[in-house]
């Protein structure tokens, strides 16, 4: 009786070759390979991992302001219009009215030049209504503004350019802090009193003695 020898690879049928590639373990269903990524998560995808699928990011919407000391000139970047309101509790209420039917304001972004304390009031009525608040270095915007070939002053065009200049560079959020908006009313108050006093004795100087 002789002893029945191993069938050779050759020898296998295409029916076993199915029963061994679909053996009890598979591997990861991203790739399709028998084995899977040391360092993926079993039945998810690796660019998921640490992600809530039911949260989608915003789309972030920027409305840029051009500040004067009587009025706001500010550009709907959706609406692809400018609109002017007064600077005052009544034209702040307006702007956030307006603001509101664009989205929530967890997506909308609102930029602005600091204009030597104008801005003051629709910084304050903007984070109450929890907006994000960028206030912008003028000197800055002014020169993204010629890198965009635009160098005449125009309040409109400000508008657009403060906008454009809020969704392109790395901007530092506003936040409410009354301690220190007072200490930085109080040194802006020192500093044109230094200013002054400076301005009193060139002026000074310059006097002639009769004598």
């Amino acid at each position: 009786m002789y002893e029945a020898s191993r069938p050779r690879s050759s020898d296998r049928q295409p029916s076993d070759a199915l029963r061994l590639a679909d053996g009890p373990s598979r591997g990861s269903l991203v790739s399709g390979r028998p084995f899977a990524h040391p360092n993926s998560c079993p039945g998810s995808r690796p660019n998921m991992q640490g992600r809530d699928r039911g949260i989608m990011a915003l789309p972030l919407t920027f409305v840029g302001i051009d500040v004067a000391k009587d009025w706001l000139d500010l550009w709907l970047e959706p609406l692809k219009r400018v609109e002017r309101l007064a600077n005052q509790p009544a034209g702040w209420a307006a702007l956030i009215e307006c603001l509101h039917a664009l989205g929530p304001p967890a997506s909308i972004i609102v930029a602005f030049e600091a204009s030597g304390g104008y801005e003051r009031g629709l910084r304050t009525a903007l984070l109450d209504a929890g907006f994000a608040v960028r206030r912008l270095n003028p000197l800055r915007v002014r020169l993204y503004a010629r890198s965009l070939g635009r160098h005449a002053k125009n309040d409109r065009i400000d508008a657009r350019v403060i906008a454009r200049y809020a969704a392109a560079a790395e901007t530092v959020p506003e936040i409410l802090d009354p301690v220190r908006e007072h200490l930085a009313e109080l040194v802006t108050h020192r500093r044109r009193l230094v200013d002054e006093q400076v301005a009193i004795g060139n002026r000074t100087a310059m006097l002639q003695d009769p004598a």
